[in-house]
């Protein structure tokens, strides 16, 4: 699936243009040498984020990645920013409720911002409350995580959320603490 949208990164005041990376994405993957299991792959399309509508354009992925998680189809979304996150983590939640989903997010940034309205900071943030609305523990693990690349505010906010956090000067214990965190769940969104 596709998720053109440069909403998100512009309201993060992120430099635009993410909007066009699915079809970027796909163009250079397409490139590849295809080997064994590659004819499971369906191109779903692009969902187009009309600005400012960030929020129905999410409502529009978070209910095609539930419909295709609930197909036994495993879901892959070429964003756009980060704001692809919370709607591709909120369909899977959705279509497992009354499974323990885990969120494993490789980055340097925690992205648990506080902000008025959704942005490509705001998806884990967006995710958490989520979880509580669905009576399901909130189970999230960055690895990656850089200090210089978030503020005091988002790591307290991880501390408060019981988040699993490998610093990136310390990825050599990432394999160790994502085989713990991942040993009691049953799914787990990447």
């Amino acid at each position: 699936l596709g998720f053109a949208c440069d909403e998100g990164v512009k309201r993060n005041q992120g430099r635009t243009g993410a909007a066009g990376a699915p079809d970027v994405l796909r163009k250079a993957l397409a490139n590849l040498a295809s080997h064994d299991g590659h004819n499971r792959l369906v191109d779903l399309g692009n969902i187009v984020a009309q600005a400012p509508d960030l929020e129905g354009a999410q409502q529009a992925l978070r209910n095609a990645v539930q419909r295709c998680q609930q197909e036994n189809m495993r879901t892959f979304v070429l964003g756009g920013g980060h704001e692809t996150a919370f709607a591709h983590g909120a369909g899977v939640l959705d279509a497992f409720p009354q499974a323990k989903v885990g969120i494993v997010n490789f980055d340097a940034h925690l992205d648990l911002r506080k902000a008025e309205q959704a942005t490509s900071g705001t998806p884990f943030r967006q995710l958490a409350p989520l979880c509580d609305e669905q009576q399901r523990e909130f189970h999230y693990a960055c690895i990656g995580v850089s200090r210089a690349a978030n503020t005091q505010a988002p790591w307290a906010e991880a501390q408060r959320l019981g988040v699993t956090v490998v610093e990136d000067l310390h990825c050599d214990t990432a394999q160790a603490q994502l085989a713990q965190f991942i040993a009691n769940l049953d799914v787990i969104y990447l």
